[in-house]
């Protein structure tokens, strides 16, 4: 009887000490686990607010823009089709190309036929609610500015205006560099570059 006992006590020492030494480490693990766990929330909260882009107004100054005479005189009295374009160096300008076939039907060509420079900054500016389409320059308004132009005047400059958020280019022709001067001697053509489709002011 005496024999039983001692095993008996020596079964339940050793199963206290068991029992201890699982709860000491699985402690240590679920506290290990929470700083894991704290930490990786941290990590991922940082991660998340440096991913994270401000947000970006798309606003600023539309400028003049200019072209030589000789360029402008070389076109054909043909439709020119005018899109916008961002170039480096905070750039906003216009390229153009042909109307093809009848009523535009044809095919355009790779590359423009005309790529306006940008000049001094205007008075008008785009931000939120500006639309930026398609800017028409007919093939008859083409001939009256080249008329005007003739080998008298150096440039042809594209004076931009927002008009209920279309941006519209009055064009007047000049002897003084558009990409040194801002208020230049002028002389206006009264054509304008039109929004597509045309807008009724």
């Amino acid at each position: 009887m005496r024999r039983h006992f001692k095993l008996t006590s020596y079964s339940v020492i050793l199963f206290t000490v068991i029992i201890l030494m699982a709860s000491c480490n699985n402690g240590g693990d679920e506290k290990k686990g929470t700083e894991n766990s704290v930490a990786d929330s941290r990590k991922n909260t940082s991660g998340t607010e440096q991913v994270q882009p401000k947000a970006m107004a798309l606003t600023g100054t539309l400028d003049n823009l200019w072209v030589g005479a000789s360029e402008f005189n070389a076109l054909p009295n043909k439709k020119l089709v005018f899109s916008f374009t961002f170039r480096t160096n905070d750039t906003l300008t216009l390229h153009g190309w042909f109307c093809k076939g009848l009523v535009c039907t044809g095919s355009y060509d790779t590359g423009p036929a005309i790529k306006l420079i940008k000049g001094k900054a205007s008075a008008e500016s785009y931000g939120p609610e500006v639309y930026f389409g398609n800017v028409i320059l007919q093939g008859g308004d083409v001939h009256d500015i080249q008329k005007i132009l003739g080998t008298k005047y150096k440039y042809v400059v594209f004076v931009p205006k927002n008009t209920g958020g279309f941006i519209n280019y009055r064009i007047y022709v000049t002897n003084d560099n558009p990409a040194l001067v801002k208020a230049f001697t002028s002389v206006d053509t009264e054509v304008d570059a039109n929004p597509s489709p045309p807008k009724n002011y």
